[in-house]
C-alpha cells in the first residue's frame, strides 16, 4: 500500500512531462527538512534546454537526509527506462555533470521506474565504466574504498542511480 506522502511506480509513468517537477519537488522538500540554505539547491525547470547533464545541482548538503548524498551533486533526471549502455552514453555527453564529478560531486541519476537493486546496479557499473574511459578520477578502487567509508544509504561522490520502489521512501538507491 502506498502512503500519502509516496509516488507508486504506476502513477511515476504517468507524470510525463510532469516528471522533472516532481523530482523537483521532492529534492525542494528534503532540503527544507534537512535545513539547507535555499541557495544550495539549483534546480533546471524545463526539461529541453541543453543543460550539460545537470537537472539538479546541489552544493553543502548536510549529513543525514535520506536522498541527497552530504556534500555537492549533481543530478539528471530521466523519465523512462534506460538501459545500462544508455545510461553511460548520457553520462557520456554530460560534459557539465563530468566536470562537477571531476571536482567532486556526487553523480545522480533518476530513472523514472521501478527496476530491482541488480539492474540498478548494472546501470551503475555501466556509468563507472564511462566515468573511466573519460578519464575520470571515480575508479573501481575509489568505489571499494567509498563502500568501506561510508555511512549512510548513498556511495558519494560515485554515480548513483535511482528508481522508483512502492515501499517507503526508496526513490533513490544505491550499489
Amino acid at each position: 500500500m502506498v502512503g500519502p506522502f509516496e509516488i507508486a511506480p504506476e502513477n511515476v509513468a504517468l507524470l510525463g512531462t510532469g516528471f522533472t517537477d516532481a523530482i523537483n519537488r521532492l529534492l525542494q522538500a528534503e532540503a527544507a527538512a534537512t535545513g539547507m540554505a535555499g541557495s544550495s539547491l539549483v534546480l533546471n525547470r524545463v526539461e529541453t534546454i541543453p543543460d550539460g547533464g545537470v537537472d539538479a545541482e546541489i552544493t553543502d548538503a548536510p549529513a543525514g537526509g535520506e536522498w541527497i548524498p552530504e556534500g555537492d551533486s549533481v543530478w539528471q533526471f530521466k523519465r523512462s527506462n534506460l538501459y545500462p549502455r544508455k545510461c553511460a552514453e548520457e553520462f557520456g555527453r554530460a560534459g557539465w555533470a563530468q566536470l562537477r564529478v571531476q571536482a567532486g560531486s556526487a553523480y545522480v541519476m533518476v530513472l523514472g521506474v521501478s527496476l530491482s537493486p541488480s539492474l540498478l546496479e548494472r546501470r551503475r557499473v555501466a556509468i563507472l565504466k564511462e566515468a573511466e574511459e573519460l578519464g575520470l578520477n571515480i575508479g573501481r578502487d575509489r568505489a571499494a574504498r567509498s563502500r568501506r567509508e561510508r555511512s549512510g544509504p548513498v556511495d558519494v561522490p560515485l554515480p548513483v542511480v535511482g528508481g522508483f520502489k512502492s515501499h517507503g521512501r526508496s526513490w533513490l538507491v544505491s550499489g
